[in-house]
């Protein structure tokens, strides 16, 4: 699994492209297990975030019910907001090196 248990971040970029082809087995497997694990952790231990990258659908019922990113048309202001949701202010990181 590429997702460790020990994840508090998940983030999930769906691509309109991506979901034309079908979502590959084991993406929907990674997918699946990071909603199981998320229903079974209180919310302050562990969190979901679903971004779009384009104009698409969100194919999982438990996601669609919650608050998602959108990159398109502003990257920046989607970047600033996944940081905000993780308590990190963008001030915070800009003077320190990569």
């Amino acid at each position: 699994m590429l997702l460790e248990r020990r994840s508090k971040v998940v983030g999930i970029l769906f691509l309109y492209r991506a979901l034309l082809n079908g979502l590959k087995r084991y993406v929907q497997k990674e997918i699946k297990y990071a909603i199981d694990n998320y229903d079974i952790y209180p919310e302050s231990e562990i969190s979901i975030i679903p971004a779009r990258l384009d104009n698409c659908r969100i194919p999982f019922e438990k996601l669609e019910e919650k608050q998602y990113v959108d990159f398109f048309p502003d990257w920046d202001k989607a970047v600033g907001q996944i940081l905000r949701s993780m308590g990190i202010e963008i001030g915070e990181i800009k003077g320190k090196a990569c």
